[in-house]
């Protein structure tokens, strides 16, 4: 276990210059130099991406997401029910990611960061998750709420990968049915069910 905390500048502006980790068994603290957002500045950004909704941000926890250092933090409605997930780049918190849970939200943030063209640790977001491109007839479809959102799983014949495509990738999606072709662009990694970061009909 390790204790966190953020280091901020001498000034009153809302970034840090980085962050210590102190093991909690050694005591031994290290500081890693990461100039960028404080949690707060993060918090408020987050909760600008969904104004109309009103939600109020949780408090935002550093992750190593591809290399990337990002905030993660829940949103909130007035009942202090979850209603969404957010990913704030530190380097630049007007790089946002907001989805109805951890995928989505994950996706649209490297997607953010890619469109920017940001690199961050000399990890180019748009090509932080190896890809393969995968096509072929689909056998088996279902369209799931998950999350909020409605998802297409679906199998491809002589293919034992279960794929998951959210509604919002594309909304033709949910018209798909046994029989019909598709090229598919998946992340490398995930085992039997992997989630699709592109779909075309019909290549």
């Amino acid at each position: 276990v390790y204790w966190y905390v953020g280091m901020t500048s001498s000034g009153s502006d809302d970034s840090t210059v980085g962050f210590v980790l102190v093991n909690s068994r050694s005591k031994q603290a290290k500081f890693y130099q990461v100039a960028g957002a404080t949690e707060e500045a993060a918090a408020k950004s987050a909760e600008g991406q969904v104004q109309e909704k009103a939600y109020r941000a949780g408090y935002p926890l550093l992750y190593n997401v591809a290399g990337i250092p990002t905030y993660i933090a829940p949103l909130k409605d007035r009942e202090g029910l979850l209603k969404q997930v957010a990913f704030i780049s530190v380097e630049n918190y007007n790089i946002v990611g907001v989805g109805p849970d951890i995928a989505t939200a994950m996706r649209n943030y490297l997607a953010s960061m890619a469109a920017r063209g940001n690199m961050v640790g000399n990890v180019e977001a748009g090509k932080a998750a190896e890809k393969l491109a995968v096509r072929g007839k689909i056998a088996r479809a279902a369209i799931v709420a998950r999350g909020g959102e409605n998802y297409l799983y679906f199998m491809l014949e002589n293919d034992p990968v279960l794929y998951a495509v959210p509604a919002s990738l594309t909304a033709k999606v949910l018209l798909l049915r046994p029989g019909d072709e598709v090229g598919l662009t998946v992340a490398a990694t995930g085992g039997d069910a992997r989630e699709v970061l592109a779909v075309e009909v019909g290549y």
